[in-house]
């Protein structure tokens, strides 16, 4: 049970995205791995995408490209390498909405439940709604308008661009919203493998 947030101190929630609040059915992948071939060699990055397995869950953006560059055979931590992933992840939302477009057989849902939750928590300022993601912000706003969730709902948070390392992001969030709100109970809303290592250090306590 959660304990309620003062009048003067809002509660905040943490919210993940991808499996928690919405299914992408592997349109993130595929149009992850396109964003990285516009900047480096297709072929190469082809070649990781058809041979390799990367793992792409409970893993940031960041962390991911970093991977996959380096697999492909390019120093990831060179600053050009980092340039190239940045321009990258600003093409990526484009080919990810193209992708939805064209493959008319997949689409980017809502899980079960959560528009009927965030129908339930409208109007209710007791609550202050941020996410802790591997998603780039654009890549966030963008499956979040496609599952028909309200991005609004979300004014800040941690994102994948910010951070190789996940577990790094409710740091990041709780930082931002103590510099706005001062002190709070946190809850991180979250479905992730380590989700229980997200409260390690934090003050957040996670819902799996």
């Amino acid at each position: 049970m959660l304990r309620l947030a003062s009048s003067t101190r809002p509660l905040l929630l943490l919210w993940d995205i991808d499996g928690t609040l919405l299914n992408a059915h592997g349109l993130s992948v595929r149009a992850f791995f396109d964003a990285l071939a516009h900047e480096f060699d297709p072929a190469r990055i082809a070649a990781v995408r058809e041979t390799e397995r990367v793992p792409f869950a409970g893993r940031t953006d960041l962390g991911i490209a970093l991977d996959i560059v380096e697999r492909a055979g390019f120093d990831a931590a060179a600053s050009e390498s980092l340039e190239r992933i940045r321009r990258a992840f600003a093409v990526f939302p484009s080919l990810m909405r193209q992708a939805a477009e064209r493959e008319s057989d997949l689409s980017v849902e809502a899980c079960p439940g959560v528009l009927e939750l965030f129908s339930k928590l409208r109007g209710d300022d007791r609550f202050v709604h941020g996410l802790v993601t591997g998603n780039a912000p654009e890549t966030a706003m963008l499956k979040l308008g496609l599952a028909g969730i309200d991005t609004s709902w979300f004014t800040f948070g941690a994102h994948g661009n910010e951070t190789a390392n996940r577990r790094d992001l409710p740091r990041i969030a709780l930082e931002e919203f103590r510099a706005r709100f001062g002190p709070s109970d946190d809850v991180n809303a979250d479905d992730d493998v380590n989700a229980d290592d997200d409260d390690d250090g934090n003050g957040v306590r996670a819902l799996v």
